[in-house]
Order: C-alpha cells, then structure tokens, then sequence
C-alpha cells in the first residue's frame, strides 16, 4: 500500500519518506515491472504528448522512466513533501532533465487553483487515490479528470480491494504469507493491515465518475493487478459527443 501525499497519517518528510523506496517495494509485487508498465503505457497511447501532469511523483523513480519515453513532454509535478521532492530532484540531475519539470509544492486541492484553467496530454496519479476516503476520492477524481485534454490519456494506481468478499480474502492472504516470506514480523503485518480503511482507503473506479464534464473519459480499462494495488487507464474523446 504505497502512499504519497500528506492526507495520510504517514510523513513523508520524516522516517517513512526516508524509507520510501523500500516500503514501496515491500507494498507493491514486482515494483519495477510495475513502472515498466506505465511508461509502456505512455510510450504506446501518448508518444507525442506535450504536456504532462504528475501528482505525487515519489522518489522520482517513475519520473525517469516517463521522462525517457516521452521525449517531446514537459512535466508539471504536484509535490507536497519537500524531502520527496528533495529525492526527485537528485534524479533528475543524474539525466539532466531538471529544466523539462515544472513544480507545484502543494496538495491537490489546492494545486487545483493554479491547475484549473490548464489541460494536459497525460495525467498521471499513481498510488495515489487511496489516500483519500470515498467522498473525497470522487472529488480528486473528479479534479483530475477535468484536467485531461481531448484525446489525452488518465492512468491512476491505487489500492484497491475486490469487492467480491471471497475473493478478496483470498488476495489478503496471499499478501500476507509474501510479507512472512519477506521476514516481517506478525506485529508489523498486523499494523499493515489495521490501515485499510483507516489511512488508506479502497478505490473503486466505478463509482467515481460524478462529475457531467468527464462523461467522455469512459469507462478505465484495467491494465493490471498485482495483490491489492491495481492500476487503470482512460482515454478522452477527442471531441465531445
């Protein structure tokens, strides 16, 4: 359950943001992959794209990887916590790509204001959504959505529980016999999981398309699942119906 902003509990300029690339790892099977895939995504739907928008970039990792596959963009990155964006910025010296990156150090909500009268080729919100409870999930959602451009793409990642009971469980137990495969303790799986719900909070696409604007988003295509984080895309209408 990897989680970037600082609606949650976790700090994100003191110990867990330190620990963030290792507790990323720990959260999400197969991390690196898991990027690979959304620059894939990017490469394939948007590879002449301008303009970009990321919230919440991390450690910067994802960051490197988009900026390498698109090559034409520059990046508006929505930040909060100055020691993230401390990690993002290390990176982005390493390819001399500081100059393509423009920063909002703020939330969402209130990026909103300065973000409101722009659009974008690609937004892209990854592990982010289940930061936020349901009521305000919709409204980031919401947001979000009114910022991508006709013919542009959405690609979101979040925490996200089956809504099938059964099923669910049976993901919860896989997850939780990786993390004793992994060495963690019976006490730090049981504060792991006390979370859901809590600080971090189950997103379900389906739900979330209140706003009449973003109708021609469409319904996501899911992209993949991998335990309990999922990940989805959208595409705008070019034009409106």
């Amino acid at each position: 359950m990897n989680q970037k902003v600082n609606s949650s509990s976790l700090d994100f300029d003191g110990e867990y943001g330190l620990r963030y690339r290792s507790s990323v790892r720990g959260s999400i099977p197969g991390y690196e992959t898991f990027l690979e895939f959304a620059a894939s995504t990017l490469k394939s739907q948007c590879p002449e794209a301008q303009d970009c928008l990321i919230i919440g970039p991390g450690a910067g990792e994802e960051l490197t990887l988009f900026l390498g596959v698109l090559t034409n963009a520059r990046f508006t990155l929505v930040e909060p916590s100055a020691q993230m964006r401390s990690f993002c910025m290390a990176e982005l010296q390493k390819i001399n790509a500081t100059e393509r990156c423009n920063w909002i150090a703020n939330t969402l909500a209130i990026a909103m204001k300065e973000l409101k009268a722009e659009s974008f080729d690609a937004v892209i919100a990854l592990n982010l959504m289940h930061l936020f409870p349901p009521a305000k999930q919709a409204e980031a959602f919401d947001q979000l959505s009114t910022l991508v451009a006709p013919g542009g793409t959405m690609l979101l990642s979040s925490y996200s529980e089956n809504l099938n009971p059964l099923s669910n469980n049976l993901i919860v137990s896989i997850a939780i016999e990786r993390l004793r495969i992994q060495g963690i303790t019976e006490e730090q799986i049981k504060m792991i999981f006390s979370s859901r719900n809590q600080s971090v909070f189950s997103f379900d696409p389906s739900r979330l398309v209140s706003n009449s604007k973003v109708k021609d988003l469409g319904a996501p295509l899911q992209l993949m699942q991998v335990g309990l984080i999922r990940m989805w895309l959208w595409i705008r209408a070019s034009t409106k119906a």
